[in-house]
């Protein structure tokens, strides 16, 4: 059965069947057999396909963001429906899953990294290595401890500040 005529809603449909089978690594001539149209339709769709995608990829990602938890709304609800409806674990799984996708997308899952006041522009890590203690001025040390003890009173669940030397860690 060929595929497609030329209206718009022919040509979306044809274009959803070559991505399916793109998207499936199936060779163009394959394609074009398949779905019974010419082998330059199949470039052609392709290419439409192609120049839609790098269109997507310079829009706003917060249009995206937003756009996917929209999805991600909707695929709970749809989910804890059915859940409510069956009972079905498997339903529950899937709100679990929405869930988890939405904490994903909203970064609420990143563990924090650096040092309590380091940011990614700025960070503030000490690297574990060879140090020798005795070669560091006293004044230098006196800085160091300002520094645990402030970090301390800003944020006296992070522990303070701590650097680990080969053979000994101090805090």
């Amino acid at each position: 059965m060929a595929v497609g005529n030329g209206t718009a809603a022919a040509i979306a449909e044809r274009r959803r069947m070559v991505l399916g089978l793109y998207i499936r690594r199936t060779p163009k001539t394959e394609i074009a057999r398949t779905l019974q149209i010419a082998p330059r339709t199949v470039h052609r769709d392709i290419d439409a396909l192609e120049a839609q995608w790098q269109k997507e990829l310079v829009t706003d990602p917060l249009h995206h963001r937003a756009r996917d938890l929209a999805a991600t709304d909707e695929l709970e609800r749809s989910a804890a429906t059915r859940y409510l409806e069956t009972g079905d674990p498997v339903w529950w799984d899937r709100i679990m899953r929405a869930l988890e996708r939405r904490a994903k997308l909203l970064g609420l899952d990143k563990l924090p990294t650096g040092f309590p006041g380091s940011s990614p522009t700025t960070p503030l890590y000490v690297a574990p290595g060879d140090i020798d203690w005795d070669k560091i001025p006293d004044h230098i040390m006196d800085k160091i401890a300002d520094i645990h003890q402030e970090i301390l009173e800003l944020q006296p669940s992070s522990g303070g500040l701590i650097i680990e030397a080969e053979s000994e860690m101090v805090e």
